[in-house]
């Protein structure tokens, strides 16, 4: 029996001993795949599983048939070619990276670090080598392919969340990219934003939401909203608990609004604000 092209192609790239057992159970696995295929294609079509998302490894192989054909072994394979593509992380290989971690995400599209480690190594360590070491670019072609490389990373995060769309951590990478890679706080706003609505998402989405929102231009009145219904929430457990629950940031925006939509000072949140047993003095500035 002739094995396709594609499988050949994976099975190169194993040591020879995994090679072997692998191809026992390739063969193995042709003979449950269409099985497989028609219960996965069954659950699918019933909205238990996503569609399978697009990559160079995907378009050859099928996430369905390569995961069917590897069965038990994935974990294993999965491994190995985590390692492989650490060595390329030491050669600054980043094309070869990017493909390994393809390959893990591949045979592991639910586990969420996998997808968060390969797009940190595009978007922080593949960006940051074209900008500062890489000397075999002129330096005016660095720039574009460290933002290439970044785009790239963006890419891996969103197909992640697509796999993993509860997976909270998977969101803060997003949203940090956009945050500190893209300069784009709307964007930035609108992820964290999603982010707060997953099921026992960490409370400080919503108020990294709202900070993001405040240096969107044109989204200062809502912000101040947000941000005033965060400080009357956290004045209320000041007040009944005896607990201080604002971050110096909160108050940073909140008197930066306060200034940019010209609020009264009758209006404005007070210097001190006092219950029975404390007496909180608000920041002006960090």
């Amino acid at each position: 029996m002739k094995l396709p092209e594609p499988i050949l192609k994976f099975a190169r790239l194993l040591p020879h001993k995994l090679t072997l057992v692998l191809t026992v159970v390739i063969l193995a696995g042709f003979v449950r795949v269409p099985i497989e295929n028609s219960l996965l294609k069954n659950l699918r079509s019933e909205g238990f599983l996503p569609q399978h998302q697009a990559s160079s490894a995907t378009e050859q192989i099928g996430v369905q048939g390569f995961i069917g054909i590897l069965g038990g072994l994935r974990y294993m394979v999965a491994t190995f070619f985590t390692l492989k593509a650490n060595a390329f992380w030491e050669t600054q290989d980043w094309d070869q990276l990017e493909e390994k971690y393809r390959l893990v995400m591949l045979l592991q599209p639910r586990d969420a670090e996998s997808w968060a480690t390969g797009a940190w190594h595009l978007y922080a360590n593949a960006s940051a080598w074209y900008r500062l070491d890489d000397r075999t670019l002129p330096e005016p072609l660095r720039e574009p392919r460290a933002k290439e490389y970044e785009r790239r990373g963006e890419a891996i995060l969103r197909q992640g969340i697509k796999w993993n769309p509860h997976d909270p951590w998977l969101w803060r990478d997003l949203g940090g990219v956009y945050r500190e890679r893209f300069k784009d706080p709307c964007a930035t706003a609108q992820i964290y934003l999603e982010a707060s609505r997953i099921p026992n998402a960490p409370s400080f989405f919503y108020r990294f939401y709202a900070y993001q929102l405040a240096k969107c231009p044109g989204e200062e009145k809502k912000a101040y909203e947000v941000l005033m219904r965060i400080y009357e929430q956290g004045k209320q457990v000041l007040i009944q608990q005896g607990v201080m629950v604002w971050r110096p940031t909160l108050i940073v925006s909140i008197r930066d609004l306060e200034e940019k939509l010209g609020i009264p000072q009758s209006q404005r949140i007070p210097e001190r604000v006092e219950n029975e047993r404390m007496r909180i003095i608000s920041p002006i500035r960090p």
